[in-house]
Protein backbone atom coordinates (compact mmCIF):
# COMPACT_ATOMS: atom_id res chain seq x y z
CA UNK A 1 0.00 0.00 0.00
CA UNK A 2 2.76 1.63 1.11
CA UNK A 3 4.42 2.03 -2.69
CA UNK A 4 1.34 2.19 -4.50
CA UNK A 5 1.00 5.69 -2.75
CA UNK A 6 4.94 6.64 -3.87
CA UNK A 7 4.24 5.73 -6.91
CA UNK A 8 1.55 7.74 -7.11
CA UNK A 9 3.15 10.35 -5.42
CA UNK A 10 5.55 10.68 -8.08
CA UNK A 11 3.40 10.23 -10.88
CA UNK A 12 1.10 13.24 -9.56
CA UNK A 13 3.71 15.68 -8.86
CA UNK A 14 5.81 14.27 -12.25
CA UNK A 15 2.98 15.50 -14.49
CA UNK A 16 2.51 18.90 -12.63
CA UNK A 17 6.10 19.62 -13.17
CA UNK A 18 6.34 19.03 -16.42
CA UNK A 19 4.30 21.82 -17.31
CA UNK A 20 6.66 24.25 -14.95
CA UNK A 21 10.23 23.29 -15.39
CA UNK A 22 10.15 22.77 -19.42
CA UNK A 23 11.91 25.33 -22.04
CA UNK A 24 9.14 25.38 -24.19
CA UNK A 25 7.22 27.35 -21.98
CA UNK A 26 3.11 27.58 -22.43
CA UNK A 27 0.46 28.44 -20.20
CA UNK A 28 -1.77 30.88 -18.98
CA UNK A 29 -1.22 34.70 -16.87
CA UNK A 30 -3.49 36.58 -15.02
CA UNK A 31 -3.51 40.00 -14.50
CA UNK A 32 -4.55 39.80 -11.29
CA UNK A 33 -1.26 37.63 -10.32
CA UNK A 34 0.69 40.87 -10.26
CA UNK A 35 3.59 38.99 -10.73
CA UNK A 36 4.84 36.30 -12.42
CA UNK A 37 8.69 34.19 -12.74
CA UNK A 38 8.23 31.98 -15.49
CA UNK A 39 11.43 30.43 -15.65
CA UNK A 40 15.52 31.33 -15.82
CA UNK A 41 17.60 29.75 -18.80
CA UNK A 42 21.47 29.78 -19.19
CA UNK A 43 22.54 31.50 -22.99
CA UNK A 44 25.63 30.74 -23.99
CA UNK A 45 28.94 32.63 -24.75
CA UNK A 46 28.61 34.03 -28.22
CA UNK A 47 31.20 33.16 -30.82
CA UNK A 48 31.71 36.16 -32.50
CA UNK A 49 32.99 34.28 -35.46
CA UNK A 50 29.50 32.72 -35.99
CA UNK A 51 27.11 34.87 -33.81
CA UNK A 52 24.06 34.55 -35.89
CA UNK A 53 24.33 30.44 -34.92
CA UNK A 54 25.31 30.88 -31.03
CA UNK A 55 23.48 34.01 -30.26
CA UNK A 56 20.55 32.83 -27.87
CA UNK A 57 17.11 32.97 -28.88
CA UNK A 58 13.88 33.70 -26.58
CA UNK A 59 10.68 33.53 -29.28
CA UNK A 60 7.07 32.25 -29.44
CA UNK A 61 3.34 34.43 -29.28
CA UNK A 62 1.78 35.51 -26.43
CA UNK A 63 -2.08 36.85 -27.30
CA UNK A 64 -5.07 37.71 -25.32
CA UNK A 65 -7.85 34.61 -24.33
CA UNK A 66 -10.04 35.76 -26.46
CA UNK A 67 -13.19 33.61 -25.15
CA UNK A 68 -12.60 35.09 -21.44
CA UNK A 69 -11.60 38.65 -22.17
CA UNK A 70 -13.00 41.78 -24.72
CA UNK A 71 -10.10 40.83 -27.79
CA UNK A 72 -10.51 44.32 -28.65
CA UNK A 73 -8.77 45.57 -25.44
CA UNK A 74 -5.47 48.27 -25.43
CA UNK A 75 -4.24 47.27 -21.82
CA UNK A 76 -0.91 46.15 -22.10
CA UNK A 77 1.45 44.40 -19.83
CA UNK A 78 5.30 43.70 -19.82
CA UNK A 79 7.26 40.56 -20.85
CA UNK A 80 10.81 40.70 -19.60
CA UNK A 81 13.67 39.43 -20.61
CA UNK A 82 16.65 40.41 -17.54
CA UNK A 83 19.95 39.38 -16.46
CA UNK A 84 20.59 38.31 -12.63
CA UNK A 85 21.79 42.10 -12.12
CA UNK A 86 18.30 43.88 -12.96
CA UNK A 87 16.13 40.77 -12.20
CA UNK A 88 17.50 40.73 -8.50
CA UNK A 89 16.65 43.87 -7.54
CA UNK A 90 12.76 44.07 -9.50
CA UNK A 91 12.15 40.47 -7.79
CA UNK A 92 12.97 41.65 -4.17
CA UNK A 93 10.51 44.82 -4.43
CA UNK A 94 7.55 42.77 -5.79
CA UNK A 95 5.74 42.54 -2.59
CA UNK A 96 5.64 45.87 -2.87
CA UNK A 97 3.29 45.41 -6.04
CA UNK A 98 4.56 49.30 -6.95
CA UNK A 99 5.29 49.34 -10.66
CA UNK A 100 7.62 52.17 -10.03
CA UNK A 101 9.56 50.86 -7.52
CA UNK A 102 10.11 47.53 -9.35
CA UNK A 103 11.00 49.21 -12.37
CA UNK A 104 13.24 51.98 -11.53
CA UNK A 105 16.29 50.80 -12.41
CA UNK A 106 15.27 49.23 -15.53
CA UNK A 107 13.33 52.07 -17.22
CA UNK A 108 16.63 54.15 -16.98
CA UNK A 109 18.48 51.51 -19.68
CA UNK A 110 15.31 50.24 -21.24
CA UNK A 111 14.36 51.00 -24.38
CA UNK A 112 10.94 52.71 -24.88
CA UNK A 113 9.50 54.05 -28.28
CA UNK A 114 7.90 57.12 -26.51
CA UNK A 115 8.95 57.68 -22.75
CA UNK A 116 13.13 56.53 -23.36
CA UNK A 117 14.27 56.24 -26.53
CA UNK A 118 18.02 56.68 -25.63
CA UNK A 119 17.65 53.44 -23.79
CA UNK A 120 20.03 50.63 -25.14
CA UNK A 121 18.89 48.01 -23.97
CA UNK A 122 15.80 45.81 -25.82
CA UNK A 123 14.27 43.81 -22.40
CA UNK A 124 10.71 43.79 -22.82
CA UNK A 125 7.71 43.47 -24.78
CA UNK A 126 4.70 44.96 -24.27
CA UNK A 127 1.82 41.94 -24.55
CA UNK A 128 -0.49 40.62 -25.19
CA UNK A 129 0.17 41.26 -28.81
CA UNK A 130 -3.33 41.18 -31.62
CA UNK A 131 -3.95 38.09 -33.03
CA UNK A 132 -1.61 37.06 -35.81
CA UNK A 133 0.54 40.04 -35.67
CA UNK A 134 3.94 40.97 -34.32
CA UNK A 135 4.09 42.53 -31.10
CA UNK A 136 4.05 46.37 -31.04
CA UNK A 137 8.12 46.76 -30.20
CA UNK A 138 8.76 44.63 -33.14
CA UNK A 139 9.97 47.17 -35.47
CA UNK A 140 12.11 44.55 -37.47
CA UNK A 141 9.93 42.00 -38.72
CA UNK A 142 12.96 40.09 -40.75
CA UNK A 143 14.00 39.50 -37.22
CA UNK A 144 11.45 37.56 -35.99
CA UNK A 145 11.24 33.78 -36.39
CA UNK A 146 8.85 33.18 -38.82
CA UNK A 147 4.88 32.20 -37.71
CA UNK A 148 6.19 33.82 -34.12
CA UNK A 149 5.07 37.27 -32.78
CA UNK A 150 8.32 38.34 -31.35
CA UNK A 151 11.74 37.56 -30.89
CA UNK A 152 15.03 38.35 -28.62
CA UNK A 153 18.14 37.48 -29.34
CA UNK A 154 20.59 37.50 -26.90
CA UNK A 155 24.56 38.43 -27.76
CA UNK A 156 27.16 37.70 -24.89
CA UNK A 157 30.91 37.79 -25.98
CA UNK A 158 32.30 37.85 -22.46
CA UNK A 159 30.35 34.89 -20.76
CA UNK A 160 27.29 32.73 -20.41
CA UNK A 161 24.62 34.19 -18.72
CA UNK A 162 21.52 33.63 -16.59
CA UNK A 163 18.24 35.43 -18.16
CA UNK A 164 14.90 35.32 -15.94
CA UNK A 165 11.58 35.69 -18.23
CA UNK A 166 8.86 36.92 -16.38
CA UNK A 167 5.42 38.33 -16.82
CA UNK A 168 4.49 42.00 -15.35
CA UNK A 169 1.17 43.44 -15.03
CA UNK A 170 2.62 47.31 -15.49
CA UNK A 171 2.04 49.58 -17.79
CA UNK A 172 4.34 52.63 -19.11
CA UNK A 173 1.78 55.26 -19.62
CA UNK A 174 3.31 56.68 -23.68
CA UNK A 175 1.52 60.05 -22.77
CA UNK A 176 2.61 60.63 -18.61
CA UNK A 177 5.38 58.24 -19.08
CA UNK A 178 4.11 56.99 -15.10
CA UNK A 179 3.90 53.70 -14.59
CA UNK A 180 0.69 51.81 -14.10
CA UNK A 181 -0.34 48.91 -12.84
CA UNK A 182 -3.04 47.16 -15.16
CA UNK A 183 -6.12 46.28 -12.35
CA UNK A 184 -8.13 44.37 -15.27
CA UNK A 185 -8.02 40.96 -14.82
CA UNK A 186 -6.76 40.45 -18.54
CA UNK A 187 -5.79 36.24 -18.66
CA UNK A 188 -3.45 36.25 -21.26
CA UNK A 189 -1.93 32.76 -23.32
CA UNK A 190 1.68 32.29 -23.76
CA UNK A 191 3.62 29.72 -25.67
CA UNK A 192 7.77 30.53 -25.04
CA UNK A 193 10.60 28.73 -26.94
CA UNK A 194 13.88 29.70 -25.11
CA UNK A 195 17.19 28.10 -27.38
CA UNK A 196 20.54 28.55 -27.48
CA UNK A 197 21.51 28.86 -31.34
CA UNK A 198 19.50 29.63 -34.83
CA UNK A 199 16.14 27.67 -34.63
CA UNK A 200 16.15 28.60 -38.59
CA UNK A 201 19.64 27.14 -39.01
CA UNK A 202 19.41 24.25 -41.40
CA UNK A 203 21.94 22.27 -39.16
CA UNK A 204 23.73 22.36 -35.85
CA UNK A 205 26.89 21.57 -33.86
CA UNK A 206 25.30 20.14 -31.44
CA UNK A 207 21.81 18.44 -30.91
CA UNK A 208 22.41 18.43 -27.09
CA UNK A 209 22.78 21.67 -26.55
CA UNK A 210 20.32 23.42 -28.35
CA UNK A 211 17.08 22.70 -25.96
CA UNK A 212 19.07 23.37 -23.13
CA UNK A 213 20.29 25.49 -20.52
CA UNK A 214 24.13 26.21 -21.00
CA UNK A 215 24.40 25.08 -17.03
CA UNK A 216 22.93 21.49 -18.05
CA UNK A 217 25.49 21.28 -21.60
CA UNK A 218 26.68 18.04 -21.53
CA UNK A 219 24.00 15.97 -19.50
CA UNK A 220 23.22 13.42 -22.40
CA UNK A 221 26.97 12.90 -22.43
CA UNK A 222 27.57 12.32 -18.69
CA UNK A 223 24.60 9.89 -18.60
CA UNK A 224 25.57 7.90 -21.78
CA UNK A 225 29.13 7.37 -20.18
CA UNK A 226 27.45 6.40 -16.74
CA UNK A 227 25.80 3.96 -18.63
CA UNK A 228 28.54 2.68 -20.60
CA UNK A 229 30.65 2.35 -17.78
CA UNK A 230 27.91 0.12 -16.22
CA UNK A 231 27.82 -2.34 -19.84
CA UNK A 232 31.23 -2.82 -19.73
CA UNK A 233 32.21 -3.80 -15.78
CA UNK A 234 29.29 -4.80 -13.86
CA UNK A 235 27.61 -6.81 -16.62
CA UNK A 236 30.36 -8.95 -17.61
CA UNK A 237 31.22 -9.81 -14.24
CA UNK A 238 28.23 -10.50 -13.74
CA UNK A 239 27.67 -12.49 -16.78
CA UNK A 240 30.98 -14.38 -16.07
CA UNK A 241 29.46 -15.58 -12.43
CA UNK A 242 26.09 -16.68 -13.35
CA UNK A 243 28.00 -19.20 -15.99
CA UNK A 244 29.92 -20.19 -13.60
CA UNK A 245 27.22 -20.99 -11.31
CA UNK A 246 28.34 -18.91 -8.75
CA UNK A 247 26.15 -19.01 -5.65
CA UNK A 248 24.23 -15.37 -5.59
CA UNK A 249 22.16 -16.40 -2.40
CA UNK A 250 24.40 -14.54 0.01
CA UNK A 251 22.47 -11.84 0.83
CA UNK A 252 25.79 -9.31 0.59
CA UNK A 253 25.86 -10.04 -3.37
CA UNK A 254 22.47 -9.84 -3.58
CA UNK A 255 22.18 -6.48 -2.39
CA UNK A 256 25.06 -5.25 -4.54
CA UNK A 257 23.93 -6.65 -7.52
CA UNK A 258 20.34 -5.52 -6.63
CA UNK A 259 22.09 -1.81 -6.42
CA UNK A 260 23.82 -2.12 -9.73
CA UNK A 261 20.64 -3.24 -11.53
CA UNK A 262 18.56 0.13 -9.67
CA UNK A 263 21.18 2.50 -10.43
CA UNK A 264 21.43 0.78 -14.23
CA UNK A 265 17.71 1.39 -14.57
CA UNK A 266 17.62 4.73 -12.88
CA UNK A 267 20.12 6.43 -15.03
CA UNK A 268 18.60 4.57 -18.00
CA UNK A 269 15.21 6.68 -17.86
CA UNK A 270 17.39 9.78 -16.64
CA UNK A 271 18.66 9.46 -20.24
CA UNK A 272 15.81 8.53 -21.61
CA UNK A 273 13.98 11.99 -20.87
CA UNK A 274 17.00 14.04 -21.93
CA UNK A 275 16.74 12.05 -25.13
CA UNK A 276 13.32 13.67 -25.69
CA UNK A 277 14.14 16.81 -24.01
CA UNK A 278 17.23 17.39 -26.52
CA UNK A 279 14.36 16.59 -29.48
CA UNK A 280 11.49 18.94 -28.27
CA UNK A 281 12.36 21.02 -25.50
CA UNK A 282 9.77 19.48 -23.12
CA UNK A 283 11.28 16.05 -22.46
CA UNK A 284 8.72 13.94 -20.17
CA UNK A 285 9.46 14.37 -16.62
CA UNK A 286 7.78 11.45 -15.32
CA UNK A 287 10.56 9.65 -16.37
CA UNK A 288 13.12 11.79 -14.54
CA UNK A 289 11.67 11.46 -11.61
CA UNK A 290 10.74 8.00 -11.70
CA UNK A 291 14.48 7.14 -12.88
CA UNK A 292 15.66 9.30 -9.72
CA UNK A 293 13.57 7.10 -7.26
CA UNK A 294 14.90 4.34 -8.47
CA UNK A 295 18.53 5.55 -7.81
CA UNK A 296 17.68 6.78 -4.53
CA UNK A 297 16.74 3.42 -3.65
CA UNK A 298 19.74 1.40 -5.06
CA UNK A 299 22.05 4.11 -3.26
CA UNK A 300 19.77 3.14 -0.66
CA UNK A 301 20.40 -0.30 -0.58
CA UNK A 302 24.04 0.52 -0.75
CA UNK A 303 24.44 1.99 2.55
CA UNK A 304 22.17 -0.53 4.02
CA UNK A 305 25.24 -3.28 2.65
CA UNK A 306 27.62 -0.70 3.90
CA UNK A 307 26.38 -0.69 7.95
CA UNK A 308 25.65 -4.38 7.50
CA UNK A 309 29.56 -5.11 6.28
CA UNK A 310 30.72 -2.86 8.76
CA UNK A 311 29.12 -4.34 11.71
Amino acid sequence: MLIRFIICFVLTFSFTQSFIFALHLRGQYSTNEFFRLLTKFGIQKTDQHRPDDTFGYIYGNITLDCPTNNCSTTKTILFLILDYDYFLPLYKKQRSQSCSDMMKQIQTIAFHRQCHEQGTEDFWRHVPCQQDQLCYDEDQPRNVIHNRQFTFKIRDINQPRFWYLSLISCYWHPVTCQWEKVDDNLRINYDVWIVNGNPEAEHRDNLFEYHFSFDMFDLVEVYSVCILLYLFIPLPFLIIKIRSSFDFKHPILLSYFLFQLLFFIGNSFNLMHYFIFAYNGIGVYVLIHIGNLITIIGESILILLLLFIAK
